[in-house]
């Protein structure tokens, strides 16, 4: 790796930062890729059609590769205009290049919003881990309760200063859904009262406890306020787990970024490195003070509430 010379580093400039393990990397240019979109056309739709039911049957890579290709041939075959059977019969289909190519984006997709994720997690202030449990006694459907759960987010974060990012994702014994997340909740802004509760995890097999909050308790069922102390990492990593596992999209509040842009002076700079798509710069830990990558400053702007015996 090609380190950029100290007399390169320009006296002041803006930098993109983001944290990288256990560091603070900045970024100023990068090469825009050239990548093209995949057009949703009609070979696309049938793609996603097979891809679905072959996540259903939870088949192994080379399995899947043949299920969506021979079931993107019978959609194709019975979606398709002939003049007769012979022409149907004669007509030599396969699409086994572009199933693998966009089974590659897939898997290139995932690794990329998990990053995403990762960036968005380890640069903001979180002070809760929260899973809440669809209860059927309060809702007729999971998409009901979805939507009046995300809404009810939405609103805590507009008026209340909340922020959330988490997860769908049913569970591996019931198949019950749930809502993994982690919240940052601006001091004095907490709803409703916690509760301490034991029951049994029959995953772990042993009796544990959860904090339950009653504002969400009485309004969409079960859930648990684990609260965050330095291991935003972890948690992340925890949330991750269930990326991928569905189709379902994360769901992040507003104002969550994945970098921030400010104006740096040379002085704050330790070192850069040469890429092959951009130069990096890992920043003195000193800059931190004062701004919201500040961890005394993190914890001094939420209101924990510990787990009790």
């Amino acid at each position: 790796m090609e380190m950029v010379l100290r007399e390169a580093i320009p006296e002041i400039a803006r930098y993109k930062l983001k944290v990288n393990g256990f560091h603070l990397v900045g970024t100023r240019t990068a090469i825009k890729s050239n990548k093209r979109r995949i057009k949703k056309d009609f070979i696309s739709e049938l793609f996603e059609i097979a891809y679905k039911e072959s996540k259903d049957l939870n088949l192994n890579v080379e399995k899947q590769k043949e299920y969506i290709n021979s079931r993107m041939i019978v959609l194709y075959k019975n979606n398709h205009y002939y003049e007769d059977l012979f022409d149907m019969l004669n007509n030599d289909i396969d699409f086994s290049d572009y199933v693998e190519k966009r089974l590659k984006q897939k898997r290139i997709n995932l690794i990329m919003r998990k990053k995403r994720f990762k960036e968005k997690a380890n640069l903001h202030c979180w002070n809760y881990f929260v899973t809440q449990t669809y209860d059927s006694s309060k809702f007729d459907n999971e998409e009901e309760f979805k939507k009046s759960y995300l809404t009810c987010l939405s609103h805590l974060a507009t008026d209340y200063g909340w922020r959330f990012m988490g997860v769908w994702e049913n569970g591996a014994v019931t198949g019950r859904l749930h809502f993994h997340g982690v919240f940052y909740i601006p001091k004095g802004q907490m709803k409703g009262f916690f509760k301490v509760s034991k029951y049994f995890n029959p995953m772990r097999k042993r009796m544990e406890k959860s904090m339950i909050n009653s504002f969400f308790a009485v309004r969409f069922g079960r859930n648990d306020f684990q609260p965050i102390e330095n291991n935003v990492g972890g948690v992340a990593n925890y949330i991750i787990k269930y990326i991928g596992k569905t189709e379902e999209k994360i769901v992040y509040s507003r104002h969550i970024d994945s970098c921030l842009d400010v104006e740096l002076e040379k002085d704050d700079i330790s070192l850069g490195y040469k890429l092959s798509y951009c130069n990096k710069f890992v920043i003195y830990d000193e800059i931190l003070k004062s701004t919201i990558l500040d961890p005394e400053l993190k914890r001094s702007d939420c209101d924990v509430f510990p787990l009790l015996n």
